[in-house]
């Protein structure tokens, strides 16, 4: 199961953002990718490792979202750190955009400036995004109760 938003912008400013199920159904995966050509090119953003920033979420980090989504939060903000560095992701409801914004940043152990991906996310987006963080948190919890 994958869910990707993507968001050109004329100024080479914009962002995608790939929402994808691990095989396993434990886990999903978040990969933030910057644009890194004008719109209508073929390969308009960088999806590869040394442009684009993974981060591993759980079914609580996926909850974190949904909050936000239902209203419950203004925003979140999922910190994540390794021994390669820290990654934050952050989700907020932007009423004046009509939706909201999502930022991905990494910064790696020991480095000065972080990077990030960021996008707006439209209320329809976000709908979708909801029904797959409400799917991936069910076989989070399916394949938790299972016994292999």
């Amino acid at each position: 199961m994958e869910y990707t938003i993507y968001k050109p912008t004329k100024k080479q400013t914009g962002g995608a953002f790939k929402f994808n199920l691990h095989k396993d159904g434990k886990f999903s995966f978040l990969k933030g990718a910057p644009q890194v050509a004008p719109m209508g090119e073929s390969k308009v953003f960088g999806w590869t490792d040394d442009k684009a920033i993974n981060a591993k979420m759980s079914a609580e980090d996926l909850g974190a979202i949904l909050s936000v989504i239902m209203r419950l939060q203004p925003s979140v903000s999922l910190y994540h750190q390794t021994d390669a560095g820290n990654k934050i992701i952050e989700f907020t409801h932007v009423p004046d955009r009509k939706g909201y914004s999502l930022k991905i940043s990494y910064k790696p152990t020991g480095a000065s400036q972080a990077t990030q991906v960021f996008a707006g996310i439209s209320y329809t987006e976000a709908m979708v995004l909801k029904g797959y963080c409400e799917a991936v948190i069910r076989e989070n919890l399916w394949n938790a109760g299972r016994q292999d």
